[in-house]
């Protein structure tokens, strides 16, 4: 099916609006962040201490196949990072800062962010076992990229671009730190790292499935917020380009998601995110968020409704879903 990339831009090279120029969202003003709501979620919180992730919590997965365990509390810090962030950004009074610090500095402090499950080792470690994640040599698992560990440099990307005001009050060290784990985890694959243990990115000619938009999209988040070099703002935009149309190329001609309604929301809803993206980072330069093909992709999920949150499930979907419907309007209105 169509390479949409390549048919709008052969040669493959994007050109980015300046960094010191880029504003994120700009059609959205602040208004996203004024969620009075996240207050009640975030006072939760302060009477609680931040989830611990021990080594045998990590080494459960490789133990008795459990995932949950350690997922559970993963999960819960990141959630607690983004409710404790968009309730100061909303208040503005302080009361969510220090715990927010504490919960940055704890994500941080994780030896990795990829999942037990998804741990590739890469040179004799037990597969799912403890990851070895400790410098950049060649033979480092910080070369596996997993959809959670982009997904928690978005995370951290939103928290380092939008809570600068708030981290730097306490100290600029918390700010530098992300900053320098999303170079060492996230950008060092992206930019430098091709092949194994990363099959999402198909440079070994794989067939592709959800993990390329939805690690696309999280990495194209961190780049659009904290990349300031210029040169590789452009260069992800290419990259970005690649992996794309190696995820269409496979995809139906009717735009729809064989992997079921639940997944579509990572898969065709995710590819729309990076096409949103790209298109806010080139300035509305490349856009093609309006194709017809991209049209069908995303009223599958319409499509596909039967009644209220229920939907044709078929795959490992459920059929109870709920949607963003946000991100359904929106989707709407680019596509018409």
């Amino acid at each position: 099916m169509p390479e949409l990339f390549k048919e709008r831009c052969p040669a493959g090279v994007y050109e980015t609006l300046p960094a010191a120029e880029f504003v994120p969202f700009r059609g959205a003003g602040r208004d996203f962040i004024d969620l009075p709501e996240t207050v009640a979620e975030a006072e939760k919180l302060l009477s609680k201490p931040v989830p611990a992730l021990p080594a045998t919590l990590y080494m459960r997965f490789h133990r008795d196949g459990n995932r949950s365990e350690y997922e559970a509390p993963y999960f819960a810090r990141r959630r607690a990072a983004q409710h404790l962030l968009f309730a100061e950004l909303t208040e503005g009074r302080g009361r969510f800062t220090d715990l927010l610090a504490d919960y940055v500095w704890a994500i941080c402090e994780e030896t990795t962010w990829v999942l037990p499950a998804h741990n590739k080792a890469c040179h004799g470690n037990p597969v799912n076992c403890l990851t070895d994640c400790f410098d950049l040599g060649g033979d480092d698992d910080t070369r596996n990229v997993d959809l959670f560990s982009a997904a928690t440099g978005a995370d951290l990307a939103v928290i380092w671009y939008f809570g600068a005001g708030i981290l730097d009050g306490i100290t600029p060290v918390i700010r530098s730190r992300i900053r320098s784990l999303l170079e060492r985890r996230i950008f060092h694959v992206w930019y430098d790292v091709k092949g194994a243990p990363n099959w999402w990115m198909g440079d070994r000619g794989e067939k592709l499935n959800n993990w390329t938009p939805w690690i696309v999209s999280n990495i194209l988040t961190a780049v659009m917020l904290c990349e300031s070099d210029d040169g590789r703002r452009s260069r992800s935009i290419s990259r970005a380009a690649e992996l794309l149309d190696r995820f269409t190329k496979d995809y139906p001609g009717d735009g729809g998601c064989d992997e079921g309604p639940g997944y579509w929301t990572v898969a065709g809803a995710s590819y729309f995110d990076c096409l949103e993206i790209i298109r806010d980072m080139t300035g509305g330069r490349t856009d093609l968020t309006g194709h017809p093909f991209v049209r069908k992709m995303c009223e599958y999920i319409a499509d596909f409704n039967l009644f209220g949150t229920t939907w044709v499930n078929f795959a490992d979907a459920s059929h109870l879903l709920s949607c963003d419907r946000a991100l359904i309007a929106r989707m709407g209105r680019e596509c018409g």
